[in-house]
């Protein structure tokens, strides 16, 4: 049998328009229901993942400012030691201390590894 001959009838494709619309309105209005659930759903857990971040940021950013913090202390406790111990060498001048201070200032390690050994060693 050849359907690509068959035509619908006036009134059959009415029938259908008409039982289609029918279907979508059913299924548009039971999703509604749901759809706005599902969105309320997803916002309330969205809204609760960016507040867990923003925690979890803001404690990061405290606990590197205060590792900083502390670095800085230690590194303007070790420049006091570091001067004290430049202080105590013979046969240093004012203008070298001055010039050691000014260049190892700005290397933090340097004053560590200058300080770690022994007086013997530290301007051999």
């Amino acid at each position: 049998m050849d359907v690509s001959t068959t035509q619908l009838q006036p009134s059959n494709l009415n029938k259908v328009d008409a039982t289609f619309s029918k279907k979508k309105k059913k299924s548009s209005e039971t999703s509604e229901p749901n759809s706005s659930t599902s969105l309320i759903g997803v916002a309330t857990f969205l809204r609760d993942n960016i507040t867990t971040v923003g925690l979890e940021l803001s404690r990061n950013i405290v606990s590197e400012m205060l590792i900083q913090e502390n670095s800085n202390m230690i590194i303007q406790e070790n420049v006091q030691t570091l001067y004290v111990v430049l202080g105590e060498i013979e046969y240093l001048t004012d203008n070298e201390r001055i010039d050691v201070l000014i260049k190892i200032s700005d290397h933090p390690m340097q004053i560590i590894v200058f300080l770690s050994l022994p007086p013997s060693m530290r301007l051999a």
